[in-house]
């Protein structure tokens, strides 16, 4: 029976229980990308196992799992269950729209419209194999799909802890509405049989992200976000789709990979930091050459100075001062990424407001496609956050460019400016199954050692092949108990020839079946 599912960026984890784990003389995980299988073994654990993490998989897919019970005869497996592989910590369930539709989601009591017209589309995804895909006919302003109120489920409010920092969002895109629209995620609080109180206002403009703003045309997916810190008072919060239509329209809006989450605290110590605040930037106050956010624009000729950069009385703690009344200021820095992958990417700015304009951003020449980056306050001396995550692929690891734009309001008699920002990321470690090392050392005869990596509890068969043309061969099979690099030494066992009768040799590393 399984008895715990947990889906995390590009990795899924499950745990089992049950009177088979008692007498099953070995586990075994098989895997498959789509409901009908077909389902393929990838890992084969030792009897004491009751869980198991999988890792690298495709952000934003549906994986399907079985776990089987190893007997000397036969394999019991267990009924079938999926995991989305999403962002660390997502709360909202079915988030993908990869399983049933209607699977978590209210399309009943949100508006007006039918639920016919909420259905999971295969024609269009983000991320995996659909998307929600809303059809609007000749309608006005309105909601649609919701997380809450799922008829009796336990769990039917995400909860939440105030003091925490959380991030919530989507991406949409435009199949083409013949009115231009707006269209948001937007969190509530209800009261609950676990907490009865009142819940206070909710804090504008934190409970809902920035408007995707479209016209009449279809678009291409859009990224919207808010991350802020959960005020007291709030215990829970649902989770819809709302959007205002200028007049009665026709049309469709696609939603994908949907997601409200924690993130760990900015002062954590696992996160590092790519730019940290007060950090040496290229800025112009000018309009720039038309490719000036590419990695490969030469800044040398403009200016550098220190964040914090500003203008005017009301942002502190100015370091470089700008020229006032400027429509926008540009800035540029490079900074060096760790040469593994990262998991997280987070922005914290205190960057003041260009009258509703956000912050632009491009990472190595790419602009960050977003709804709004609303990194900012009235005078730039608050700390806002915006979660970068889904753009992790745009940093390399060694150099990257980062480029962002401040857009710019002021009156006659004063204008307050303020810019500075910081990027941080924490890093993805998977505990993948591979050979680390192929080692001969001095004196020890025809033997090479090798380092494995694989999961704790986890058999693996070693093989090897002599020509990338003759059939591959045992060279042992090794069980890994403990979490540490596992050792195997090839002194031609099994059959094998002799190391100093070969002039190469390659290996592979399968699980054991």
């Amino acid at each position: 029976m399984i008895t715990h599912k947990e889906a995390n960026f590009r990795r899924a984890g499950f745990s089992w229980g049950g009177p088979a784990t008692n007498t099953a003389k070995a586990w075994r995980i098989y895997r498959a990308e789509q409901p009908e299988g077909p389902f393929t073994a990838i890992v084969t654990l030792t009897p004491g196992a009751t869980s198991y993490t999988d890792y690298l998989l495709k952000p934003g897919c549906q994986y399907i799992y079985e776990v089987g019970a190893v007997y000397e005869t036969n394999t019991v497996h267990s009924a079938p269950f999926a995991i989305l592989s999403s962002l660390n910590g997502n709360l909202v369930a079915n988030g993908g729209f990869e399983e049933n539709d209607n699977s978590h989601w209210d399309k009943w009591f949100t508006g007006d419209l039918d639920w016919t017209n909420m259905v999971a589309s295969t024609n269009v995804a983000y991320q995996g194999d659909k998307s929600m895909e809303i059809t609007l006919i000749n309608k006005g302003n309105n909601g649609s799909i919701s997380q809450y109120g799922q008829y009796g489920t336990t769990d039917a409010c995400l909860p939440v802890t105030p003091g925490r920092l959380y991030s919530f969002g989507c991406f949409f895109k435009s199949g083409g509405i013949s009115q231009p629209s707006e269209h948001w995620l937007e969190w509530s609080s209800t009261r609950t049989g676990e907490d009865t109180n009142n819940r206070p206002a909710r804090p504008y403009p934190l409970y809902f992200t920035p408007h995707y703003v479209i016209g009449t045309n279809a678009t291409d997916w859009t990224y919207a976000n808010r991350t802020f810190v959960m005020p007291p008072g709030f215990p829970n919060v649902e989770l819809e789709h709302r959007y205002s239509i200028a007049a009665p329209g026709s049309g469709s809006i696609c939603i994908d990979n949907v997601f409200f989450r924690a993130l760990p605290s900015p002062d954590a110590t696992n996160w590092i930091d790519l730019v940290p605040f007060a950090a040496a930037w290229r800025y112009f106050v000018a309009a720039p050459p038309t490719n000036w956010f590419a990695a490969s624009f030469n800044d040398a000729s403009w200016p550098m100075g220190v964040g914090k950069f500003g203008a005017g009385s009301g942002p502190a703690n100015i370091v470089t001062a700008l020229a006032p009344q400027k429509p926008a200021y540009y800035f540029r820095r490079t900074f060096i990424a760790p040469s593994v992958p990262c998991e997280e990417l987070l922005l914290s700015a205190t960057c003041t407001d260009g009258g509703g304009k956000s912050l632009e951003v491009y990472l190595n020449g790419v602009k960050l496609v977003t709804s709004g980056i609303e990194t900012v306050s009235g005078q730039g001396n608050e700390v806002r956050y915006f979660d970068l995550t889904p753009f992790l692929d745009l940093v390399q690891p060694g150099t990257n460019c980062i480029a962002v734009v401040l857009n710019n309001v002021w009156q006659p008699s004063w204008d307050d400016v303020a810019f500075d920002l910081s990027l941080k990321a924490i890093t993805y470690a998977p505990v993948g199954p591979r050979i680390t090392a192929i080692n001969r050392e001095p004196g020890t005869g025809p033997e090479i050692n090798l380092g494995l990596s694989v999961p704790t509890n986890s058999i693996w068969r070693i093989e090897s092949a002599d020509t990338l043309s003759s059939g591959w061969q045992l060279v042992d099979v090794v069980t890994n108990n403990s979490t540490g690099a596992t050792w195997l030494r090839d002194s031609g066992q099994n059959g094998r020839l002799p190391l100093n009768e070969i002039s190469m040799r390659f290996y592979r590393l399968i699980p054991d079946y």
